[in-house]
């Protein structure tokens, strides 16, 4: 049976940090990772602007507002220089004042540039922007913008939910997440589809809770029946909202059921590249394990869960990490369900329970069972 939800006020104020200065809302501020090695950073306008050069982390002004139509940004020694002017720090973030959008190495970013000095030659870029300008980044690249409204609600909430665990774990790091699938697939320059924008804005500050806290609202995007334990994958504490549950929706997904077909060779080879010492296959077998979900058995005596397998061969080798194989001395087949991890939200079951008409706080309780609906307090009005 599926439980009501219980919609309450919630502050993550004290758990991501107490100092923001200039009054921006940098508590619910997203620093998104786009390039990890860039020799210098170049943020330029259409005409002269004024910038606010600030500190990391508390966005305290550094110095009185800057004017100028280009910045150019290098990693030194001693700190990051700007404009040929050297500020002994390892970040800086730089808002531009008159205009929504500026251009860092030749791409338009909406919010603040920031820059992190790696070493005295290479600086990381980051769009740091506001919680609500990311996610509408984040849920049209992440789901279909034409699939059913209650399923991008579910999609706005559960993104939500994950950036803000990310933004806690990393408080003290450089950034909080990648625009890449290793967090949440963002389209940084990308024009936002009118569906999305509703979606975010019409679920505005709405997180998933458990025992009133946030936790890794992981999601994927096919389970092929059943989702998964995420403590199979990851060293997390296994809770009840993500321990895997029935699921019999997503059916009309292209990879509800898939196939692979490999030589011993070529997957001996694939194998040895990433690492694995293995010289050659005389069997391999597929099991089931309480732990780890599925792993496999070469030779006898290597074990390698399913899971780290896929990691390492990645999606063009196996979708998902639930499979099942067999092998004929000189072919290896390969069986499997799903398309991503398999914990969390199964996205295409997610479409189907919105296609029937069911709303986003019971397709959220049917993934995540036990959870609850909270409303950030800053948001709520």
């Amino acid at each position: 049976m599926v439980k009501f939800f219980v919609l309450g006020i919630i502050s993550l104020l004290s758990g991501l940090s107490a100092l923001y200065a200039g009054g921006i809302p940098a508590v619910y501020t997203v620093r998104v990772m786009v390039d990890d090695e860039a020799s210098m950073v170049k943020i330029s306008s259409a005409e002269t602007v004024s910038y606010q050069l600030r500190k990391p982390f508390t966005l305290e002004p550094l110095v009185k507002a800057v004017r100028a139509r280009a910045m150019v940004i290098r990693a030194r020694a001693e700190g990051i220089e700007v404009n040929g002017v050297l500020f002994k720090i390892a970040g800086i973030v730089v808002e531009p004042m008159e205009i929504s959008s500026v251009r860092a190495n030749g791409r338009v970013y909406q919010g603040m540039i920031g820059v992190v000095r790696r070493n005295s030659n290479s600086l990381q870029l980051l769009n740091v922007l506001d919680l609500e300008t990311y996610l509408t980044k984040v849920v049209g690249n992440e789901m279909p913008k034409d699939w059913p409204e209650e399923a991008l609600k579910a999609q706005a909430i559960i993104s939500r939910t994950y950036v803000l665990s990310r933004m806690r774990n990393n408080l003290y790091a450089d950034f909080d997440v990648t625009a890449s699938t290793k967090d949440q697939v963002a389209d940084l320059n990308g024009k936002v589809p009118e569906s999305v924008r509703r979606a975010v804005q019409q679920t505005r500050g709405v997180i998933v809770l458990y025992h009133g806290d946030i936790f890794s609202t992981y999601f994927h995007s096919t389970c092929g029946g059943r989702t998964k334990n995420a403590s199979w994958y990851w060293d997390i504490e296994d809770i009840e909202p993500l321990r895997g549950v029935v699921c019999n929706k997503c059916s009309q997904s292209p990879f509800f059921r898939w196939h692979k077909e490999f030589g011993k060779n070529e997957f001996v080879c694939a194998l040895r590249q990433k690492g694995l010492a293995i010289s050659n296959i005389s069997s391999v077998a597929v099991r089931s394990t309480p732990k780890e979900g599925k792993e496999l058995i070469f030779n006898r005596t290597q074990h390698i869960s399913t899971y780290r397998l896929r990691a390492l061969l990645g999606d063009s080798y196996l979708r998902s990490p639930d499979f099942d194989l067999d092998y004929d001395g000189s072919r290896i087949y390969i069986q499997g369900k799903g398309w991503g991890h398999g914990a969390g939200l199964c996205q295409w079951g997610a479409k189907r329970f919105a296609e029937e008409g069911k709303k986003f706080p019971f397709i959220l309780q049917w993934y995540y069972p036990g959870s609850t609906l909270g409303v950030l307090e800053e948001y709520a009005s």
